[in-house]
């Protein structure tokens, strides 16, 4: 539906977006998410006009609208502060975007009654945006922003100023209204959790570039660079030369070394991604004190993109071991042992929560 090829943004000598290609589908949820300065915002401002790439071309149905007025784009945007008119009633707000058009009174009052009913603001119709809440102000946004039916709502960060019970609660709302409408959502956030509870798809952005695009499960449990796996979720890191290891916590339990059978030792060689043991020597007192000292091993196993495994064992003893599961991008020892099992992990390389 909407197709970005080699857009780049600069202001002056800075180069804000680097060049990069983005599709969104017709239909779905797709949310660019990124830490404050990523460019995500400014992506969203190229895709609704109010700016123009430097270079590259913004696609709509497969016609070019790079250099199209955003009011000749069938898209609506929700700014991050509203933009409601302080001296409108919650009505006259909605209604404002059909006026502009002209379109019938009859049809006005219809998609009005209708934005009210899908957003529940009826009974505040005559209201000014300074007698409502926060939660009340969004709704008032999104409802001025549906009622023109666009084909794309474009959402710049609309939950950020309100608290977490609210937040939490439109989130439901933002989503299943979206999915009962059908139009194409393309949300702003730096919120990982809000990202991941409710978008189709997520465009994870570092510094103008989109390091990965996925599902949500995708993007946690197979993210593809460093900073994805650390800026989504909560990760354990170990490193040792060119290889990176990075372990979600609840991917670790620890258990008695005596507890790992022979075949559960076995298994860690095939499941590579999934939740596996973590052995420790009776009495330790964290699962890193394993990869640390005489008398303790470990095992680090991950997953390659790909599929692959990439394995690193610690050299000392048999006392207490380690093993866990997670992500190696760009492994050099990826699909293989590293060496002949004998690499030394020997060292507070990440934490192992219990």
């Amino acid at each position: 539906m909407i197709r970005l090829e080699s857009v780049e943004k600069r202001f002056g000598d800075r180069v804000v977006i680097s060049p990069l290609s983005l599709e969104v589908e017709e239909g779905e949820f797709l949310t660019l998410l990124g830490p404050s300065g990523c460019g995500k915002t400014t992506l969203l401002r190229i895709i609704a006009g109010f700016e123009t790439p430097t270079s590259g071309e913004v696609l709509l149905d497969g016609k070019p609208i790079t250099h199209l007025p955003p009011y000749r784009r069938d898209m609506n945007m929700v700014f991050q502060h509203y933009a409601l008119f302080p001296h409108m009633t919650v009505e006259e707000n909605i209604r404002f975007g059909m006026k502009m058009k002209k379109l019938p009174l009859d049809e006005q009052n219809r998609r009005l009654e209708e934005a009210l009913e899908y957003t529940n603001l009826s009974e505040y119709r005559r209201r000014r945006p300074h007698e409502l809440s926060g939660g009340q102000q969004q709704r008032v946004a999104v409802a001025r922003a549906i009622v023109n039916k666009p084909r794309v709502l474009l959402l710049d960060e609309p939950l950020s100023a309100l608290d977490y019970q609210l937040r939490r609660k439109l989130q439901v709302e933002l989503k299943n209204l979206q999915r009962d409408l059908g139009i194409t959502f393309v949300y702003v956030t730096h919120d990982q959790e809000e990202a991941m509870a409710m978008s189709d798809r997520i465009a994870v952005m570092n510094r103008g570039v989109v390091e990965q695009v996925g599902t949500p499960e995708e993007i946690y449990l197979r993210p593809r660079t460093l900073f994805v796996a650390m800026f989504v979720g909560e990760n354990n890191l170990f490193r040792k030369g060119g290889t990176t290891v990075a372990v979600r916590p609840e991917n670790i339990r620890v258990v008695p070394e005596s507890a790992l059978a022979e075949e559960e030792r076995a298994r860690v060689w095939q499941t590579a991604g999934e939740p596996v043991a973590v052995g420790v020597a009776a009495g330790a007192a964290a699962a890193g004190a394993a990869m640390e000292g005489a008398g303790a091993g470990g095992a680090a196993v991950a997953t390659a993109p790909g599929g692959v495994s990439a394995v690193g064992a610690a050299a000392n003893g048999s006392a207490a071991g380690i093993t866990a599961t997670g992500i190696v991008p760009d492994s050099p020892a990826a699909g293989r042992p590293a060496g002949d099992g004998a690499a030394n992990f020997g060292g507070a390389f990440g934490t192992v929560q219990d």
